[in-house]
């Protein structure tokens, strides 16, 4: 483990009108979870569009998988998740960081701004060949 932790990030596919329920049901699972051991922070983004596959992105960072998933079997938690279940389809895993470019403030210095998810698949051999393009690009967009 790193002074990172881990970062579990959840990307869901569901339909429009189930968003704010999704919203509401992601509070409450934070709400009984967010005083566990091991639990640093969580944001749930929405789309800004419609037409982007993904509903909502869930990135929660914890201090290990271990620390997470002794926090799940709070029983409050696994039936809020299992709703959640029956009409969305969630892809996510576990991350830890491999490469960072941080700006110094944000712009504007008026909000949070917005966030940018590009979900890559890449074998684990070109993962080193990759890094190296993808922080010439986040140099580029700063």
């Amino acid at each position: 483990m790193t002074d990172n932790g881990i970062t579990l990030i959840d990307a869901w596919e569901l339909p429009e009108d189930r968003i704010d329920e999704s919203i509401a049901r992601w509070r409450e699972r934070v709400g009984l979870i967010h005083a566990a051991p091991g639990f640093r922070d969580a944001r749930l983004h929405r789309r800004l569009f419609p037409e982007s596959r993904l509903g909502l992105v869930n990135v929660a960072h914890w201090d290990s998988v271990e620390a997470r998933d002794e926090a799940l079997a709070n029983p409050g938690f696994t039936a809020s998740a299992a709703t959640a279940a029956s009409y969305a389809t969630v892809h996510g895993g576990w991350y830890e960081v491999a490469a960072e470019f941080r700006r110094v403030g944000n712009g504007s210095g008026e909000g949070p701004g917005i966030t940018i998810v590009h979900a890559f698949e890449l074998s684990a051999e070109r993962i080193d060949e990759f890094l190296p393009h993808w922080l010439g690009r986040a140099e580029l967009m700063s």
